[in-house]
């Protein structure tokens, strides 16, 4: 259940790593909890793309590491003096670029996840629709709960201006025991793509605990062995270039969804607007996920696939 945000003790601001201060000396709180990994990726960039019964989606993943500038700025910023779940050495960020276009409206979305790129626990996750009907959805992961800003247009003048002018606020804590979830770290649904793709898809069979909008869901990757599929996409090395296409070896995992939030609809869980039965499918000999299988509302059962990659140099 949602609350407003509660006031925080002093002694939870006592641990804090360097990578979390301000320059100012002031700290940005955190628990100082190591994290351990990697688990590895070799792509720094995914560029997906989907059509069915006139919808078409596209959506491109970026990844970087983060600055401590940028932990600085909003809007990491824009949840102050509460505590991240976990203190790392090295932090990355997941930039997600989506487009959704239907006979009825087209809309843009876009996202940023801040991450220990070990543990794929998520520190921060930012979510911004523009537009008069859009909203920004921010939230800050603890330990106990995860914190969240929405914040929208107060009218249809103001919903034309800047996402930082919009005046209509609410704030909420959504509380999580992560003991007896049975999971040590709180991630999003797009890190799940990060893991698949990582050197230990399957977590050696331990479930991940994935936040998705007001609820918090146990998820495993199960693996469903070898599933050929026909796939088509460009892989980028620096200058060079290759196609991979035709019919591909893939190794297949199936997402199981457990909702662990009281009253959580596993059917609300999505992976790139995608819900239902969820699949993943790895090109064995790329290692990357060439293929995201499940529903969406208006085209039914979609696949998404992938268009092109950016690998580390």
């Amino acid at each position: 259940m949602a609350s407003e945000f509660p006031r925080l003790p002093l002694c939870v601001f006592l641990l804090c790593l360097p990578l979390f201060c301000q320059a100012g000396g002031e700290p940005l709180p955190a628990v100082a909890v190591t994290d351990v990994g990697p688990p590895g990726v070799n792509w720094t960039s995914l560029r997906y793309a989907a059509s069915r019964f006139g919808v078409n989606l596209s959506t491109t993943l970026e990844l970087d590491r983060s600055s401590r500038e940028e932990m600085q700025a909003p809007p990491f910023t824009a949840i102050r003096n509460e505590p991240f779940q976990i203190a790392p050495d090295v932090v990355m960020r997941l930039d997600i670029h989506a487009h959704a276009e239907t006979m009825l409206d087209s809309y843009n979305t876009e996202g940023r996840a801040w991450f220990a790129p070990g543990s794929l626990a998520v520190l921060q996750r930012d979510r911004l629709k523009p537009g008069p009907d859009g909203s920004r959805k921010t939230y800050r992961f603890a330990r106990d709960g995860a914190f969240r800003t929405r914040q929208e247009p107060n009218g249809h003048n103001e919903g034309r201006q800047p996402p930082a002018n919009w005046t209509k606020i609410k704030h909420n804590f959504y509380p999580y025991d992560l003991v007896a979830s049975g999971c040590d770290r709180v991630t999003t649904p797009e890190l799940l793509l990060y893991r698949a793709s990582s050197r230990d898809p399957v977590n050696g069979g331990i479930p991940v605990c994935a936040f998705v909008d007001d609820a918090l869901y146990r998820v495993w990757l199960e693996s469903r062995g070898e599933a050929p599929r026909p796939a088509d996409y460009a892989v980028k090395t620096g200058a060079a270039m290759h196609k991979f296409s035709g019919n591909r070896k893939t190794l297949k995992f199936s997402l199981r969804v457990e909702p662990i939030t009281p009253g959580a609809d596993p059917a609300a869980f999505e992976l790139l607007e995608l819900r239902g039965a969820i699949a993943i499918y790895i090109d064995a000999e790329t290692r990357l996920p060439v293929l995201i299988t499940g529903e969406r509302a208006g085209a039914g059962e979609l696949d998404v696939g992938l268009v092109e990659a950016v690998l580390r140099e």
